[in-house]
Formats: structure tokens, C-alpha cells, sequence
């Protein structure tokens, strides 16, 4: 397993508001995973997750530079 992570990064969210999301990336069995958070991870609790199945780039942040031809 290879993993890099995590990695502040700054997104604006709604009324040009800049959040610092954490970002942590995997390739387990030559198959790749992100994961995109806020705030910190705690073993115990709920947590509210998205599953994309697709770019995360193209379809989740709707960059429109992406690769993936959304």
C-alpha cells in the first residue's frame, strides 16, 4: 500500500469563502483512492461520507481543466 497524506489544501465554498480541506491518497493493489475531509478523523463517531466513483476532480469540484472529459 502506498500513501501520501494528508495534504492541506484551500477550497472556496459558498460566498467566496476559502476552506482548508485535507486530502489522503492510496493505491491499494493497483487501484487508486482519495479521500477529502474537514476537521479531524476520530476512531469513534459518526461520519458522514461520499462515495465518487468517477474524477474527483471533474465531478466533484467541477474543474474544468480536468482530463477526465466530464
Amino acid at each position: 500500500m502506498k500513501h501520501i497524506g494528508p495534504i492541506e489544501h484551500p477550497i472556496e465554498v459558498e460566498n467566496k469563502e476559502v476552506v482548508m480541506f485535507k486530502f489522503d491518497y492510496f493505491e491499494i493493489d493497483e487501484k487508486r483512492y482519495a479521500t477529502c475531509y474537514l476537521g479531524e478523523l476520530e476512531e469513534e463517531g459518526s461520519l458522514m461520507i461520499r462515495i465518487e466513483s468517477a474524477c474527483i476532480f471533474g465531478h466533484v469540484f467541477g474543474v474544468v481543466r480536468c482530463d477526465c472529459g466530464y
